[in-house]
């Protein structure tokens, strides 16, 4: 009964839950900076034009280390700063993220029109760019997005899907833990695989192909050999057999697979080094998975939205739609996780992936 609780008392429990919420919130955000310091560059920035402020924004973003952020260059007209790259006309957009590791755009052009605001936040929306607009210039306000402060610059944060840092530092934290015990609990069989792979099919047991990742970054991905050893030489020749639609390749009786990766692709088995992936940072449990760079050469720009996520081992794609043969339709998927992405759907997909691969589906 609210009669019988105290009003100092309700006083004194309003002001330690706004005191309680403020701090947590200070904290989380030196707790992000200390992380950022210490991992060094983990967000590459492009300037979009050039102004009055563009300096100061430049300093700024150079300055704190805190911030974990890399400036790439700019574009525009060719009067911008010395010391930063400069990368093309701003109609170069589109070739520029195809070309360079960006993780988000931050708009200084702000006396274009707001037709040409508008196809920048366009072509960053449709490739899952955030994108960030300083306010001094705006004559009003758009009807989504949030706003900054900056060094007390104000800047209008857009975003295609909702930046969720403390989800996906969880997520993170998960994929470590996760990680390293499946690997403690895997070596053994990686072991006894890596002895029959090594006795029957030879040297080299592991498989290293490049594979693309977070917004263009390419690295370095390891499977249990399945294929004859020259088999990327022989892929040329397989072309016409070609199951899949779009830049996607896949041939389901691949003549390059061999008996014992025939049997390790079935079970799964030829995934495990990729943990190795996850521990390092270059890949999560779940996501979109990597593709090769050819592959992404060939993206339309709708389909590089793809990777504003981490890519997985396991995903949305592989347990919902695996034999679809259309490349639009995969990455449909992908993008339908990355909108509804949620720790939540992180673990529904974990659990659909163990009977997937109890049931020996692989390919």
């Amino acid at each position: 009964d609210l009669d019988e609780v105290s009003r100092l008392f309700l006083g004194y429990f309003v002001i330690l839950e706004a005191l309680g919420l403020v701090s947590s919130r200070v904290v989380a955000r030196r707790i992000f900076r200390v992380i950022r310091r210490r991992r060094g560059v983990d967000r590459r920035v492009l300037l979009v034009g050039w102004d009055a402020t563009a300096t100061l924004l430049v300093h700024g973003i150079q300055a704190d280390d805190g911030l974990g952020a890399e400036i790439v260059g700019y574009l525009g007209d060719d009067s911008g700063e010395a010391n930063l790259r400069h990368l093309g006309a701003i109609d170069q957009l589109g070739e520029t993220l195809a070309r360079e590791v960006v993780d988000e755009v931050v708009v200084l052009n702000t006396t274009a029109s707001w037709a040409e605001l508008g196809k920048v936040i366009a072509l960053c929306e449709e490739q899952g760019k955030p994108v960030r607009v300083p306010l001094h210039g705006l004559g009003h306000a758009m009807g989504h997005g949030r706003v900054e402060y900056f060094r007390g610059e104000p800047i209008l944060a857009l975003a295609p899907t909702p930046e969720r840092a403390l989800g996906l530092a969880t997520k993170r934290v998960a994929d470590l833990v996760v990680g390293l015990i499946l690997l403690v609990l895997t070596f053994p069989i990686l072991v006894i695989v890596g002895a029959v792979s090594l006795s029957t099919q030879g040297r080299p047991v592991l498989f290293s192909q490049v594979r693309v990742g977070l917004h263009g970054r390419e690295f370095r991905l390891r499977k249990l050999r399945t294929m004859v050893v020259d088999a990327e030489a022989r892929k040329p020749s397989l072309a016409q057999a070609n199951e899949r639609t779009g830049p996607a390749f896949k041939v389901d009786d691949d003549p390059r697979i061999t008996p014992l990766g025939r049997f390790l692709r079935r079970t799964s088995l030829d995934e495990l080094p990729q943990i190795w992936n996850v521990i390092r940072g270059d890949m999560s449990l779940i996501g979109p998975r990597p593709p090769v760079p050819d592959e992404v050469k060939d993206y339309d720009p709708w389909h590089r939205r793809r990777l504003s996520m981490k890519p997985g081992i396991t995903g949305l794609w592989q347990v919902s739609a695996r034999s679809a043969p259309d490349f639009d339709r995969w990455v449909e998927i992908d993008i339908e996780y990355i909108d509804r992405w949620s720790l939540w759907l992180d673990l529904a997909i974990l659990i659909r992936t163990i009977p997937a691969v109890l049931s020996m589906g692989g390919r």
